[in-house]
């Protein structure tokens, strides 16, 4: 078995696989807060503002249990978001590395 290693300049620069990796951490860090946000602004909701949340919009639902749903129908679309984004931007960077184009 023969080991071949690429040729220096076919190598990722340290530059770029930085890029790669300091996008990503962005992008993911930006939608934890955003999704941390929506969810503790939700818990501080029903703490603060009881009496408004219990508003019955029809029998047996609450404003609360409407703003709970949306909560995590908004997590949902960031999760979905994010594997989007994950699949056609990052993979995409990461593929064209692998294959030597920079």
């Amino acid at each position: 078995m023969q080991i071949t290693t690429a040729s220096p300049a076919a190598l990722p620069t340290p530059d770029t696989l930085r890029s790669i990796g300091r996008r990503h951490r962005h992008v993911a860090l930006g939608l934890t807060m955003l999704m941390l946000g929506v969810y503790f602004l939700f818990i501080l909701s029903i703490a603060l503002f009881k009496d408004a949340l219990s508003v019955q919009i029809v029998p047996g639902l609450s404003l609360a249990i409407l703003m709970g749903v949306a909560a995590v129908a908004f997590s949902l679309v960031l999760t979905f978001g994010y594997v989007a984004w994950v699949n056609h931007v990052h993979d995409a960077a990461v593929n064209r590395l692998e294959k030597g184009g920079c």
